[in-house]
């Protein structure tokens, strides 16, 4: 009677053993999964960073690119009303030079 109730307690003992050795292995299998899922969200946050951020500096380029053709145009247009002035002064300047000739 004896040896069946250790029996008992050692195969107790033993399924014990079992199932806290399963349950360890099962902890660590959905640790590793949450480690796994983690890195996936991880990268995943990344690669959309890093696609807004592409993006975001193709719209700067894209302004400055706007900004400097806006300033070119604008430039280019005082340049030509600023040779036109000059132009005007010039013609200003040669009558009054001829003017000056003829009168003396």
């Amino acid at each position: 009677m004896v040896s069946k109730i250790v029996n008992k307690v050692i195969l107790a003992e033993n399924q014990s053993d079992e199932k806290v050795n399963l349950a360890n292995k099962k902890s660590e299998q959905i640790i590793f999964d949450a480690n796994e899922k983690a890195k996936e969200i991880i990268e995943k946050a990344k690669q959309d960073s890093i696609t807004e951020i592409e993006g975001l500096i193709q719209k700067n380029k894209n302004q400055i690119s706007d900004i400097f053709d806006i300033n070119n145009k604008s430039s280019v247009n005082e340049a030509s009303q600023i040779r036109a002035k000059v132009q005007v002064k010039r013609e200003k300047a040669i009558d009054m030079v001829v003017e000056r000739i003829i009168l003396k």
